[in-house]
């Protein structure tokens, strides 16, 4: 009897204390929150402390951003943060990503492999462009450390000629509408924590949110149209103007779908740009383009080529004759993000983490 009330116990404590770990805030932060004049700092730390700093607006220095691991830390400087045009110059050089997600690792490894960042996470491409399509939400456990960084190299980069392009994808989307079904444990907790929903880390009153806000959903920069998911004859037909759908992605990306207007509704449909697969896919679900839909959408925007994200495939994959290169790929090591597009000009290259 006394053994197994022992047991009993036993389990119970166990069943208790991994319910505290679940439930207790992990690493993560900084998370910006604006107030009138105030600057309101929230860091939740490895033993599950959270910190609250506050300040006034012109005095915030500069903020620490480390791993859920402390393996990478680094510095960050508020900024002013802008929308990119939707059409602009090619550089010498581009460099594109796809869906990290919270990988942290991963993304700074194939930005090294690259030669966009340095040992000590610094920018070191020149006035080269870095164009990340997307889905840095969602999955893993440095998310918040990815988009910190991003916003840190945009910085950097400007000031060395180049840029940073951030492309919304559909993780995106879920995130700010409060769609979590896939979204790591750790950051509802961590909200929870402080009483708000995790969209409101991300809301009109942070700066990540506003971030966010003034990122474009489709970026071409010279004959080169970037975007998430992909682009549908449909959207092509009804689109010509990419600046107007980039605003309007912004300005809804929060609303519920119930809240939507027809437009709304189809910018973030399955044939809009966040979402569409019928660039790959070809089972009719998925709207399938034809090899003249490619051709159509091409001339539409002025482009050779589209990049996307968005369907993870075994390998950077080219379609339609070179039209279409899919660049979310994974490997047993490194899920999603194993392998990143060099544009050099003319020649197109696969960069690999080695």
């Amino acid at each position: 009897m006394k053994k197994k009330l022992f047991f009993l116990l036993f389990f119970l404590g166990n069943i208790l204390s991994l319910y505290g770990t679940e439930n207790k805030p992990l690493t993560d932060g900084p998370y910006v929150f604006y107030k009138d004049n105030l600057v309101q700092v929230y860091n939740f730390d490895v033993s599950g402390q959270i910190s609250k700093n506050t300040f006034f607006l012109n005095s915030i220095n500069k903020l620490k951003v480390s791993s859920e691991d402390n393996k990478y830390s680094f510095y960050v400087q508020l900024h002013p943060n802008k929308r990119e045009s939707s059409k602009i110059i090619a550089p010498e050089k581009i460099f594109a990503i796809s869906d990290p997600h919270g990988n942290l690792t991963a993304f700074i490894k194939i930005l090294q492999q690259g030669g966009v960042i340095d040992n000590s996470l610094s920018w070191k491409f020149g006035k080269n462009h870095l164009a990340i399509l997307g889905d840095v939400a969602d999955r893993g456990r440095d998310v918040t450390a990815i988009y910190w960084l991003i916003y840190k190299l945009e910085q950097e980069a400007e000031i060395s000629g180049g840029k940073v392009h951030f492309i919304l994808g559909n993780h995106e989307v879920m995130l700010l509408q409060n769609d979590l079904r896939y979204t790591n444990r750790k950051y509802i907790t961590n909200a929870s924590s402080l009483s708000m929903s995790l969209p409101e880390l991300y809301g009109h009153d942070t700066e990540l949110g506003r971030w966010l806000r003034n990122k474009n959903t489709i970026q071409i920069i010279g004959n080169t149209l970037f975007v998430h998911g992909g682009i549908s004859k449909e959207f092509a037909e009804r689109y010509k103007d990419i600046s107007i759908v980039n605003q309007l992605v912004s300005n809804n990306i929060g609303k519920a779908k119930r809240d939507m207007n027809e437009e709304e509704l189809f910018i973030f449909s399955m044939i809009g740009p966040v979402w569409y697969r019928g660039l790959i896919y070809k089972e009719n679900k998925y709207f399938p383009a034809t090899k003249e839909d490619v051709d159509m959408i091409l001339e539409t925007y002025k482009v050779s080529r589209i990049v996307i994200g968005h369907t993870t495939l075994n390998d950077i994959t080219s379609t339609y004759s070179g039209k279409v290169i899919a660049i979310d790929c994974e490997s047993k090591q490194y899920k999603h993000l194993s392998k990143g597009l060099l544009i050099n000009g003319n020649n197109i290259i696969i960069v690999e983490i080695k």
